[in-house]
């Protein structure tokens, strides 16, 4: 990522040499295996996905089956490849994009993304929206923010039998096709998790040792 945020999932910033910028060839297998099991969307995520060089190439081919879904800062990766998109907008499924912008404060949102980057954010928006690509907005919540909008959150899931399940440790995750199970605890009690369909959101900050 060309950002460094301290919040950071994935512990992704510049000079972070872990993993590899993802080639065409490398997406390819994983697109045709999705497709298989019946996907119907393709969402990228970083880091920065507009820093990898064959990353346009990936939504071309991508879009081409399914609509796509592009998780980005909207600062200099963007905006440098810019009239790269402009075929995308013939995209046979629409590519939209959802820009980070943590708060309606420059001041707040740069806490965290670093000096400038509120304006930058604003200015590759624009530059989609204007375009005609579909954009919506993320933010970072910070620990204990917006507590209502929680429950509010997991009280509507309720109703569709989701279960909202915080503070749970995963130790294993087995995959026996049919069904799959998380082992691990909750609330410092073991405990075993059985469902068909899994959202998985964490907070915790990643090491990055090796």
């Amino acid at each position: 990522c060309n950002l460094a945020c301290d919040f950071c999932l994935e512990g992704s910033k510049p000079g972070d040499t872990r993993l590899g910028l993802v080639k065409l060839h490398d997406v390819e297998p994983y697109i045709e295996e999705a497709l298989t099991l019946g996907v119907e969307q393709f969402s990228f995520t970083g880091g920065e996905p507009f820093l990898a060089k064959d990353f346009v190439k990936i939504l071309n081919l991508a879009s081409s089956f399914r609509p796509c879904l592009v998780l980005t800062n909207a600062t200099e990766p963007l905006q440098r490849r810019i009239k790269e998109l402009i075929p995308l907008l013939e995209s046979k499924h629409a590519v939209s994009s959802r820009v980070s912008l943590d708060h309606y404060e420059e001041l707040t949102h740069d806490l965290g993304r670093g000096e400038g980057n509120f304006s930058k954010a604003l200015v590759g928006l624009r530059i989609l929206y204007d375009m005609g690509f579909n954009v919506s907005v993320a933010r970072h919540i910070l620990p204990n923010e917006d507590d209502e909008a929680a429950k509010l959150v997991a009280t509507s899931l309720a109703r569709d039998n989701i279960t909202l399940l915080n503070n749970f440790i995963s130790d294993k995750f087995i995959n026996d096709f049919d069904h799959y199970s998380l082992i691990g605890s909750h609330n410092d009690k073991a405990a075993t998790i059985c469902f068909s369909h899994l959202l998985i959101a964490t907070g915790r900050k990643p090491s990055t040792d090796g």
